[in-house]
C-alpha cells in the first residue's frame, strides 16, 4: 500500500521546485535586462523653445526624463528609476522591474513553501518552542544531545519565520508601489508620505 506521506512529499517537492525554477529565471532575467538607458537625441524635439525647461545630467551629458536619476554605483542614468539592488549590484528601472517583482513573488514562494514544509515536519517542536518562551525554567530542558538538536531546529524555525516576515513586508511594499505606478525614489522623496502620482494610470494599466 502506498505511503500518503510519500504523495505529501512529491507535492511539497513539485511546488518547491516550480517556485524555484522561475525564481531563477527571473534572477537571471533581471540581472541580464538593461534597467532603462536613455534614448538617443532624447529632448531635442523640433519646435521646443529654448525656454523649454528639462533636466540634464552633466555627467552623461543627456537630457533626462522625467523620474530618471544618475545611479552613482553603476555611474549611468536609469530610466524610470526605481532603486539600486546591492543584492544584485544593478539599478532596477523601466526594463527590469517586472522581473525584478516576480524574482520578489516567486521568492516568497520559496520560502513560504520551505516554511509550511518545515512545519509539517516538525509540528512537535513549534509546540515546544511555546512551552520554551512560557517559562525561562524551560530552557533546562534543553540539555543533552537530542535537547541541543531540538533547540537548534526551534532557532532555525525563528530564523526562517523572520526572513519569510521581512520578505513579504518588502515584497507588499513594492506592490503598493506598482499599483500606483510610483518609485521607490519618488516615495522616498515624499518621507513615505500619501499623495497622488501624476503617472498613475489606474489599478489595471498599472501592472500591465
Amino acid at each position: 500500500m502506498k505511503d500518503p506521506n510519500d504523495s505529501i512529499e512529491t507535492t511539497k517537492f513539485c511546488v518547491f521546485t516550480f517556485f524555484l525554477f522561475f525564481y531563477l529565471w527571473s534572477y537571471i532575467k533581471t540581472l541580464a535586462t538593461d534597467p532603462g538607458h536613455i534614448p538617443l537625441y532624447w529632448g531635442f524635439w523640433a519646435g521646443d523653445s529654448a525656454e523649454t525647461w528639462k533636466r540634464y545630467c552633466v555627467i552623461c551629458n543627456i537630457f533626462k526624463p522625467d523620474r530618471t536619476h544618475h545611479c552613482s554605483t553603476c555611474n549611468v542614468c536609469v530610466l524610470n528609476m526605481d532603486h539600486h539592488c546591492p543584492w544584485l549590484n544593478s539599478c532596477i528601472g523601466f526594463w527590469n522591474r517586472k522581473t525584478f517583482i516576480l524574482m520578489l513573488i516567486y521568492l516568497n514562494g520559496i520560502v513560504i513553501t520551505f516554511f509550511v514544509s518545515f512545519i509539517m515536519n516538525y509540528y512537535l517542536m513549534v509546540l515546544s518552542i511555546l512551552e520554551f518562551l512560557s517559562t525561562w525554567e524551560s530552557i533546562h530542558s534543553f540539555r543533552g544531545p537530542n535537547g541541543k538538536m531540538e533547540f537548534a531546529f526551534q532557532i532555525a524555525l525563528l530564523f526562517i519565520l523572520f526572513i519569510m516576515c521581512v520578505l513579504s513586508k518588502f515584497t507588499w511594499y513594492h506592490l503598493k508601489l506598482i499599483k500606483e505606478n510610483k518609485t521607490t525614489i519618488q516615495n522616498l522623496s515624499h518621507n513615505h508620505m500619501p499623495y497622488q502620482c501624476e503617472f498613475d494610470l489606474g489599478f489595471e494599466h498599472n501592472f500591465t
